[in-house]
């Protein structure tokens, strides 16, 4: 086999594994005339099955040996073939023909993920609109594994995508939680909403002048004021001047008391 074709089995292979849960060994349905073949092309079924493929059994049923018993006496090595093959049991009594038999056994789903080994291209172009389904046949004494159908590759993308995507079980989850989460909060917002002020609004503090000092400002710091603001303070002590009148009529209130002399013992009188 060449190489190239041994690349695109196991790339084949291994998107059946991915996708459809296929597992090594992989069962090998053969049909009676995919036998039949093998015998007039001389061909080895479990070497050439196992290089196309990999590991993998071969398995038949009562009623595709049936059908080469009934082919005549000239197939009797067919026969002693098939038997060593595993069989893969069928509840047909009497026995019908080989291909329904797998036909049967496959179903809708191929659900034991059977691979298929059969010549009649009718029944293959029927298990090509199955998806699952890895189908072989011999063409000029060359095993041949044919390519994934396009209903296998529509199922592939769907497994893909759901492999992406939040399954519906997830999904549940996150609404339940959302819910719960949203449940409590909900009254504590509507709690701390400040209710609006209506009327006229206050103007903006940035905007208002700020407060002059007042005169107590600057008697609690005498030291470091008196010379930043003695403009200021010197007509406030002409005021307090004015408005202190003496009985006389005279302003004495913040004039200077005079000291009084001592007349010394030794001082001489005047002549």
């Amino acid at each position: 086999m060449r190489a190239k074709r041994a690349k695109q089995y196991k790339k084949a292979m291994n998107i059946y594994k991915n996708a459809y849960g296929f597992r090594e060994p992989f069962q090998i349905l053969v049909g009676s005339d995919f036998v039949l073949e093998c015998l007039q092309s001389k061909i080895s079924i479990i070497e050439q099955l196992t290089k196309t493929v990999g590991h993998m059994k071969v398995l038949i049923t009562n009623c595709s040996i049936q059908d080469l018993r009934n082919s005549g006496e000239s197939n009797i090595g067919a026969v002693v073939l098939a038997r060593k093959f595993e069989k893969r049991r069928c509840t047909h009594t009497p026995t019908i023909s080989g291909h329904q038999c797998i036909e049967e056994i496959i179903g809708d789903e191929n659900k034991f993920n059977y691979c298929i080994a059969i010549q009649d291209s009718t029944v293959r172009s029927k298990f090509r609109n199955i998806p699952g389904i890895p189908l072989l046949h011999i063409n000029r004494s060359i095993m041949i594994l044919e390519p994934t159908s396009k209903a296998s590759m529509f199922r592939v993308k769907q497994v893909e995508q759901e492999k992406i995507s939040i399954s519906k079980e997830e999904k549940l989850r996150l609404k339940k939680d959302l819910k719960d989460a949203d449940g409590p909060s909900a009254p504590k917002s509507s709690l701390n909403k400040r209710k609006k002020r209506k009327g006229p609004k206050e103007p903006n503090p940035l905007s208002i002048k700020k407060p002059k000092k007042s005169s107590t400002s600057i008697t609690k710091n005498p030291t470091t004021n008196i010379n930043t603001h003695s403009d200021n303070t010197a007509p406030s002590l002409d005021r307090d001047k004015q408005s202190s009148p003496n009985v006389d009529g005279s302003d004495i209130s913040n004039k200077p008391k005079r000291k009084r002399k001592r007349k010394s013992k030794n001082a001489q009188p005047l002549e």
